[in-house]
C-alpha cells in the first residue's frame, strides 16, 4: 500500500513533514506576531472592528500553551461563532456573548485535543488500513473560482453500513477523525502558491488555506444509510466536524439528491447548527452541473460527477488512493492470491452509483499482507441495536461520549 509520503511541493504528506511543520515549533509569541497577524486579516479581509475582536481573543487566550492557538486558526472559531451569530444591528451585549462563545468553543476544542491525543493520530496511525480507501471522500487538486481547495463526499455511493460492520464505531469515529486531522493540518498545505492547470484557477496562498467548497454527492443514497446504529454515529461525526474543526466549510453543495432525501433530512439537520443549514446549496439531478458550474469549473471535477467532462484527481498521498466509485464493501483477503481483488470492480450499489473511470483508484485497492486487525468496540451510542462479532488488538482509538446536558459539548477519552 503506498504509503503518504510523496514528492509533489504542494502537499508532501509525510508523517515527517507534519511533525516539522513550522506552526508546530513556534512560540506563542511567533504565531500571533504584528506580521503574522497582518497577514490573516489579509487573508480574510477583515474589517477594524473585527480585527480588535481578534485582539481581544488574543489576550483572553494567553495562557492556552497549544500550536492551534494561532490567529489562522482562531479565526475559524471567530468566523463559526461570531460572524455567523452577529449582524450589523446586534447589540454589544450580543456581540459580547458571540465573543465569549468563540472562546469558551476554542477552549473545548483544545481540551478535545488533549484528552484524545489528536495531535499524534497522524504519526499514530502514518497508513489507515486499506479499507478505508472504499470510503469514496476525496480532497481533490483543483480549486473553485476562488482559489479555494474542493472536497468531494459521495455519501450516497458509500456503503457506511458495510464499513461499519466491518470497523465499528469507534474506528469509524476514528478515521472521520484521521481525515480531518490530515486536510486541515497547516503541513498539508504546503506551498505559498500553487497553479492549477486543469482549470485555470490559481489559489495565491496554499500556505493559509482559509477554507474549501464541500461537494455532497447523494446519488445512491437508500434506505440502508438509515439503518439503526448509522444515524447515531452519522450524528457524532457531524458534531465533531462541526465543533472540533470549526470553520473549514466555505460552502456546501448537495447534489443529486433522490425522493428519500426529504425523509433522511427531515432527520439530520438537526446534526448542523443552522447556520450550516441555511448555508447548504442543492443541486437537482437536472441542473446540479449548473449550480456546480457557477463555482467552479466542471473539468476541476472528477468525472463521476461531471460524466465526460471531469478530469480531476484526489490530492498528493492518500486521497489519491481513495476510489470514489463506492459500490459494495469489499473485503481484502489476508492472501497473495487476491492481492488484484478489484474493491469497486462491481458497477452501482442498490441503486446505482456511478463508476470512476480513474485508473489510480484500480491501484489503490491492492492489499497488503497482514494488515492490521481492527478492534470493534461497543458503544452506549448504539443503544444495543448492533454488537461486535470479534475482538482483535489494534491501534488506539478515539472514543467519542457526549455530555446529556449539553448535546453540543464533546468529551472524549482514549
Amino acid at each position: 500500500m503506498p504509503s503518504l509520503t510523496n514528492k509533489n511541493p504542494r502537499a508532501t504528506g509525510s508523517i515527517a513533514s507534519f511533525e516539522n511543520a513550522v506552526e508546530l515549533s513556534m512560540t506563542w509569541e511567533e504565531r500571533w506576531s504584528h506580521d503574522r497577524f497582518e497577514a490573516m486579516c489579509k487573508l480574510w479581509n477583515l474589517k477594524d472592528q473585527d480585527a480588535q475582536n481578534m485582539r481581544q481573543l488574543q489576550e483572553n487566550l494567553n495562557d492556552v500553551i497549544h500550536w492551534k492557538n494561532d490567529p489562522f486558526e482562531v479565526m475559524r472559531f471567530y468566523k463559526e461563532y461570531y460572524l455567523y451569530a452577529t449582524s450589523p444591528s446586534s447589540s454589544q451585549s450580543h456581540r459580547g456573548t458571540a465573543l465569549r462563545k468563540v472562546e469558551t468553543m476554542f477552549r473545548q476544542m483544545i481540551a478535545w485535543r488533549h484528552e484524545t491525543n489528536a495531535d499524534t493520530l497522524l504519526a499514530r496511525i502514518p497508513t489507515p488500513d486499506p479499507h478505508w480507501h472504499q470510503l469514496p471522500c476525496q480532497m481533490l487538486e483543483t480549486c473553485d473560482y476562488d482559489g479555494d481547495p474542493v472536497l468531494v463526499d459521495r455519501i450516497g455511493a458509500a456503503d457506511s453500513w458495510g464499513l461499519f460492520q466491518h470497523f465499528g464505531v469507534q474506528d469509524f469515529v476514528q478515521q472521520i477523525c484521521w481525515i480531518r486531522e490530515l486536510h486541515c493540518h497547516p503541513a498539508f498545505w504546503q506551498s505559498s502558491q500553487s497553479q492549477n492547470t486543469s482549470t485555470s484557477t490559481t489559489s495565491t496562498n496554499r500556505r493559509h488555506v482559509r477554507h474549501f467548497s464541500i461537494v455532497v454527492d447523494l446519488q445512491g443514497l437508500h434506505a440502508g444509510h438509515m439503518r439503526p446504529g448509522l444515524l447515531p454515529l452519522f450524528h457524532r461525526v457531524a458534531r465533531i466536524s462541526q465543533e472540533c474543526y470549526a470553520g473549514w466549510e466555505k460552502r456546501i453543495i448537495v447534489i443529486r439528491a433522490p425522493r428519500i432525501f426529504k425523509v433522511v433530512w427531515s432527520i439530520t439537520k438537526h446534526f448542523f447548527d443552522k447556520h450550516i443549514q441555511e448555508s447548504i446549496i442543492f443541486g437537482t439531478q437536472q441542473d446540479y452541473l449548473q449550480v456546480l458550474s457557477q463555482y467552479m469549473k466542471l473539468e476541476g471535477l472528477p468525472d463521476c460527477i461531471a460524466p465526460g467532462v471531469g478530469t480531476a484527481k484526489g490530492y498528493p498521498g492518500y486521497f489519491q488512493q481513495v476510489s470514489l466509485a463506492g459500490g459494495p464493501f469489499r473485503r481484502i483477503e489476508d492472501n497473495d492470491n487476491h492481492d488484484d481483488i478489484m474493491l469497486n470492480k462491481e458497477a452501482g450499489y442498490e441503486t446505482g452509483s456511478v463508476s470512476s473511470s480513474d485508473s489510480s483508484s484500480e491501484q489503490s485497492c491492492k492489499s497488503k499482507k497482514n494488515r492490521h486487525s481492527v478492534k470493534v468496540v461497543s458503544s452506549s451510542m448504539m443503544k444495543g441495536t448492533w454488537k461486535p462479532t470479534s475482538t482483535t488488538n489494534a491501534t488506539p482509538s478515539i472514543r467519542i461520549t457526549q455530555s446529556e446536558s449539553n448535546h453540543r459539548s464533546i468529551l472524549a477519552a482514549i
